[in-house]
C-alpha cells in the first residue's frame, strides 16, 4: 500500500466514524429555532458553504477512542456532535 492510498483510507476511516456527528451538528444549526440575526445567519451559511468538504476529525477521533475500548461507539454520537460544534466556533472565531 502506497502512501496515496494510506491517506484515502485514513480519510475513509473519519469520515465513516465522524460523519453521524457532523450530520446531527448541522441538524442542530440549521433547524435552530433562532432563525433571526447575524449570529444565526452567520451559522447557518458556515454550516451550508464551509463544511462540504471538511474531514470530521474530532468526532471521528471520539468515536475511534471508543471502539478501540471496545464499547458501544452509538453513544458518543451526541458528544462527537457537541465536540463537532465547539470545533466549528473556534473556526468561526
Amino acid at each position: 500500500m502506497n502512501d496515496e492510498s494510506r491517506l484515502l483510507r485514513i480519510k475513509e476511516i473519519i469520515i465513516e466514524n465522524g460523519q453521524e456527528a457532523v450530520e446531527k451538528a448541522k441538524a442542530e444549526i440549521l433547524n435552530s429555532r433562532y432563525d433571526n440575526g447575524a449570529v444565526a445567519s452567520a451559522l447557518k451559511y458556515f454550516v451550508k458553504n464551509n463544511l462540504k468538504n471538511s474531514l470530521p476529525v474530532f468526532p471521528a477521533l471520539l468515536t475511534l477512542s471508543c471502539k478501540a475500548t471496545e464499547k458501544d461507539s452509538k453513544k458518543t454520537v451526541p458528544v462527537a456532535a457537541s465536540l463537532a460544534l465547539i470545533a466549528w466556533a473556534a473556526d468561526i472565531h
